[in-house]
């Protein structure tokens, strides 16, 4: 019988790399999240030449290796959380497999050598409570479809998640009670390096743009907004911090490159604040 497979069906697991580009041997694959949406393509441009005399073109030939994984996920307060802490800004190399994880496991892909492109983590409390919930794209060196050599291990499911329970702000070092919502992103320039088979060699890392918004609620003690409107347009220095459990996330001297007072009919007036950081740091 023809077995169809289910997206849910499939999981995501990870491994640092102590040499580039290689899984290691035995490896202790870490479990990324309960269940995570993931797309894994080839994104080789081929080389088309266009033909003379024609609207058509010649012919096309082979482009270089550029494998992507884009993923969506609930992160567990374990592996989960220590992806975002040990990847979202650094060279540390790491293998991602997708896998069905049963007596013979069905693998979809095996990358390796990868580092991550962009990170963006969001977590709303108003007016919908819910889980963090993390986008991401990752660049890897090559898509193998075998498990690693020797006999690797891979974590169980977790039965944790970071909720916005675990989730803490702070304004300048105080703790900010009132907020709605919170989504950042960091997006790193990264660079490949092929041979002369076109095959990715190297991944390195570049310059990165931090950027986010948060809301809060406009209300007695914060105001109607007057102060974070003369923020953005005096481009006064922000600190914010984003504590995921004990990991703390900071954004210094962060500009507001937009605030806008939102006053539905409907709702509730809130002040949402998109900034710009000018360094970043993991504590």
């Amino acid at each position: 019988m023809v077995r169809h497979y289910a997206g849910f069906e499939a999981g995501v697991w990870y491994v640092a790399e102590g040499t580039e580009g290689q899984t290691p041997n035995d490896a202790s694959f870490l479990n990324l999240s309960h269940k995570a949406t993931v797309a894994i393509s080839s994104q080789a441009t081929p080389v088309i030449v266009a033909k003379s005399g024609s609207v058509d073109n010649a012919s096309a030939k082979k482009g270089v290796d550029t494998p992507v994984a884009t993923i969506t996920f609930n992160p567990s307060t374990a592996s989960g959380q220590a992806f975002i802490k040990n990847y979202i800004s650094t060279d540390n190399a790491f293998s991602l497999v997708v896998m069905i994880d049963e007596g013979s496991d069905v693998i979809f892909a095996r990358l390796t050598g990868c580092k991550v492109k962009r990170l963006s983590p969001s977590v709303e409390l108003y007016p919908s409570a819910g889980a963090l919930n993390v986008t991401v794209e990752i660049w890897g060196w090559t898509i193998l479809y075998t498990a690693s050599s020797g006999t690797p291990t891979f974590e169980s499911s977790p039965a944790t998640f970071v909720n916005w329970t675990d989730i803490s702000i702070e304004k300048a070092t105080v703790a900010v009670t009132d907020w709605w919502n919170f989504n950042w992103s960091v997006e790193n320039d990264l660079f490949r390096s092929v041979d002369d088979n076109g095959a990715c060699t190297a991944i390195t890392r570049g310059r990165r743009r931090v950027t986010g918004d948060w809301t809060r609620s406009s209300n007695a003690t914060v105001g109607v907004g007057d102060t974070e409107l003369n923020e953005q347009k005096n481009a006064t220095p922000v600190d914010l911090e984003f504590h995921i459990g004990a990991d703390e996330y900071h954004f210094d001297d962060c500009a507001y490159s937009e605030v806008e007072v939102e006053h539905p009919i409907t709702a509730l007036v809130g002040i949402r604040q998109a900034f710009e950081a000018i360094t970043f740091s993991i504590v």
